[in-house]
Parts: structure tokens; C-alpha cells; sequence
């Protein structure tokens, strides 16, 4: 009876789940933080902000979360897969070519679709928020747009980390700091008195940061 092999695989197999569950954990650490951050960036800017200023900034901001989703193709996901298959393979030399493919893909469809809502912002906003404010957001659409292919490739390459079994990166990057950047950066915005164009500068250059962290 081999004794010694089956103590290995039982500390293998320990050893795994006790990483899934020290993951799982940080992960929802990380949740609760975002969320509570985000809850404290929607505060700030509906106090700070009128009611129908505020509640088109959010609009335009979920049109370029969904926007983001889209344009990703779900490149992610597959980049996730990719890397770990390789991996596991022992074919991490495939590694580069894989990202390198994914990021073609995503900063292509994202530029375009960033050009589109570029060139047409005065016309998407009032599609969007309504004539009235449609002046005060055609701004706010071009910093979105300008800011669509930067989120997009951030999101791309965090994926990747978690291709490589590890998910601190993404509790540390996309839990912790960006959401800790937006509301600091919004009330820096604030208490200039600055618009919607410069909270919208606010609330997208936090992913830059990402990107580099990333």
C-alpha cells in the first residue's frame, strides 16, 4: 500500500482548498469594501450635486459600465482560461501571444465605440438625459469616452492575474484602490465647485491608476 503517495495527494488537495478558501475570503472582504466605498461616492455627489445633475452623471457612468462589458467581448474571461490552460499545460511561453491577442482585440473595439461617442456626444446626451441637460453632459461623454479603451485594457490585464491563480491583485486593485480613488478624487472636485465634465475626469482617472497597477 503506497501510504506516502496518498499522504501527498491528501496535502495537495488540503493545500489547494485552503488557497480557494483564503481567496474567497479576501474576495468578499474586498466586495463589502467596494461597496461601501461606492455607496460613499454616490453620497458625496448626490449631496454635492443637484438632483438632475446628479442623476444624469450616474446614467452616463452605467451607459459606460455597460459600454465596458460590451466592448470586452468577453475577452476576459477567455484571457482567464487561456493563461491557466497554458499553464497547466506547461506552455507559459503561449502567454504573451494570448495577451497580446486580447489586448488587440478589446483596445480595437473599444477605440472604435469611444470615437462613436465622442464625435456624437452632444447628440447621445440629449438622447440620453434629455435636452435640458444635454450641454452641461456632452462633456461628461467625452471624458467617458476618452476613458473607455483605458478601463477596457485595465480590465483585461487584471483578468489575467487571475489566470495565474491569484486573486489579491484584483482585490487589491479593482476592490480597494480604485473605488478608494473615486470618492477622493470626487470631493477634491467638490470643493473646487468644478462641473460634471471635471467630477467625470474625477471618477475615470482612477483607472488609469488601475492600469497601472494592473
Amino acid at each position: 500500500m503506497n501510504t506516502a503517495g496518498g499522504s501527498g495527494q491528501e496535502a495537495v488537495v488540503g493545500s489547494t482548498m485552503a488557497r480557494i478558501a483564503r481567496s474567497g475570503a479576501a474576495n468578499l472582504a474586498g466586495t463589502g469594501i467596494s461597496t461601501v466605498l461606492t455607496f460613499s461616492l454616490v453620497l458625496i455627489i448626490a449631496r454635492v450635486y443637484p438632483v438632475q445633475q446628479a442623476g444624469a452623471f450616474f446614467a452616463l457612468t452605467s451607459v459606460f459600465l455597460i459600454l465596458l462589458a460590451l466592448v470586452e467581448v468577453g475577452a476576459d474571461q477567455a484571457v482567464v482560461r487561456s493563461i491557466a490552460w497554458a499553464r497547466a499545460r506547461d506552455e507559459s511561453e503561449q502567454v504573451p501571444t494570448v495577451l497580446r491577442t486580447g489586448l488587440i482585440g478589446v483596445l480595437a473595439s473599444a477605440t472604435v465605440v469611444a470615437a462613436i461617442c465622442f464625435l456624437a456626444a452632444p447628440r447621445l446626451a440629449e438622447l440620453l438625459v434629455g435636452r435640458e441637460l444635454a450641454e452641461q453632459t456632452a462633456g461628461v461623454l467625452r471624458v467617458l469616452a476618452v476613458a473607455l479603451p483605458v478601463a477596457a485594457c485595465y480590465e483585461l490585464l487584471l483578468a489575467a492575474t487571475r489566470g495565474y491563480g491569484v486573486i489579491r491583485p484584483t482585490v487589491l486593485v479593482e476592490r480597494m484602490l480604485r473605488p478608494a480613488l473615486q470618492p477622493l478624487a470626487a470631493i477634491v472636485v467638490a470643493i473646487t465647485g468644478a462641473g460634471l465634465t471635471w467630477l467625470a475626469l474625477a471618477w475615470a482617472a482612477p483607472y488609469l491608476v488601475g492600469l497601472a497597477g494592473a
